[in-house]
């Protein structure tokens, strides 16, 4: 879903865009999805964290976090540190019960051409290139 995360809660799927999460130390909150950092990638003015939750469905755990360069700077993260990811509830979307990653989707199928109502090809003028 591009810059968004799909997370799993209890009241439904809800996407949060990676850069209106908020990272901590897994100690300094009793709140939010505990997750486990497996990237840090400096990305220039964000560093680019990329996360698996702890408690998510199989296939559904990976997430990514935009930090500011500021705060990673006040708080830097390395690959292996336990974490916990929360957001304002103002960022969350609901999705429906049908959402699916990106990845999980299947191409959608051509438009279906009425052979009553297509152009005859025949008649089209021709094109030179």
């Amino acid at each position: 879903m591009g810059g968004h995360n799909v997370l799993f809660t209890p009241a439904g799927p809800i996407a949060v865009r990676n850069d209106h999460m908020q990272v901590a130390p897994a100690d300094s909150t009793p709140s939010g999805l505990l997750a486990t950092v497996t990237d840090v990638e400096y990305q220039g003015t964000y560093v680019l964290l990329g996360l698996q939750l702890a408690e998510a469905p199989p296939g559904k755990a990976g997430v990514s976090v935009q930090l500011a360069e500021a705060a990673f700077d006040a708080q830097p993260y390395a690959v292996g540190d336990t974490v916990r990811l929360t957001w304002a509830d103002a960022h969350a979307r609901p999705l429906g019960p049908g959402a699916v990653r990106p990845g999980e989707r299947q191409p959608a199928p051509p438009p279906a051409v009425d052979p009553a109502t297509a152009p005859d090809a025949a008649a089209l003028p021709a094109v030179a290139f």
